[in-house]
């Protein structure tokens, strides 16, 4: 199982614990937590490393 896979198993299990510093970063972004969790499990990555 690739990372991808693994996060997105992780987030459908409710397994992603955010931290106060990971929801500091997202809010001065102006990024939900869902939209970060939707965009992991919805969106396609364009390029692999």
């Amino acid at each position: 199982m690739d990372i991808l896979e693994k996060l997105k198993s992780a987030v459908i299990k409710g397994r992603i614990n955010m931290t106060d510093h990971a929801d500091e970063e997202l809010a001065n972004d102006e990024i939900l937590d869902e939209d970060l969790f939707h965009s992991v499990l919805y969106e396609k990555c364009g390029e692999r490393f």
